[in-house]
């Protein structure tokens, strides 16, 4: 075997070890997903038993966020994995078909490893196919079901007229908690280029 046969074994191995990284990290998405949400059925259902308790009420609409917030924080730590591989992955299927169709070629063959590309629009309907909506509306579940509950906590709160102290510092802590971990969570994405759209050259 050669320099270059062993190097482009090695290559290709690589290559798949990387892409099962990425089916991880989708199972990964999935698996979070489906348990925070059935985790905040349960919570939700639990505080509708519960509702005439305002101490239980207040304090479970204002610890939810945090457990939501996390949820999507464990959820968006897997999308960033999976964004990682498959940037990887599309570098690297540049390279092995350079190696394997060199330019210098009079008649090039066809791309040996294309998905990546295949998804960014080198189909033949010319459209990048990456599921940017799926991913915008999975965040706007979580942390919608989190503001809403912070903010009922601290509406009902104030409606409700209650003077304890332990209760007024739950529910606008934990108000301020979550929308911390929200701001936190968008500038996360600002500065990640994997998740930025557009992302893509």
């Amino acid at each position: 075997m050669t320099a270059e046969d062993a190097r482009l074994t090695f290559t290709l191995h690589e290559y798949g070890k990387v892409k099962d990284e990425l089916l991880a990290s989708i199972t990964s998405q999935h698996t979070t997903m489906t348990y925070g949400l059935t985790a905040a059925a349960a919570i939700f259902t639990g505080l509708l038993t519960t509702w005439d308790n305002i101490d239980i009420r207040l304090s479970i609409l204002s610890l939810a966020p945090i457990f939501l917030s996390f949820v999507w924080f464990i959820w968006l730590g897997e999308v960033t994995r999976m964004a990682r591989a498959a940037r990887f992955l599309w570098d690297l299927e540049k390279r092995v078909n350079v190696d394997l169709c060199p330019a210098r070629s009079s008649s090039p063959a066809a791309p040996a490893l294309h998905w990546e590309s295949w998804v960014r629009g080198e189909n033949q309907w010319r459209q990048n196919l990456l599921l940017g909506p799926s991913y915008a509306i999975s965040s706007a579940v979580l942390l919608g079901m989190a503001v809403i509950s912070s903010a009922l906590a601290v509406a009902l709160f104030l409606f409700e007229h209650t003077s304890e102290a332990w209760l007024s510092g739950l529910v606008f802590g934990a108000a301020a908690c979550t929308a911390a971990l929200i701001f936190i969570g968008g500038l996360t994405i600002r500065r990640n280029p994997l998740l930025r759209r557009g992302q893509t050259e």
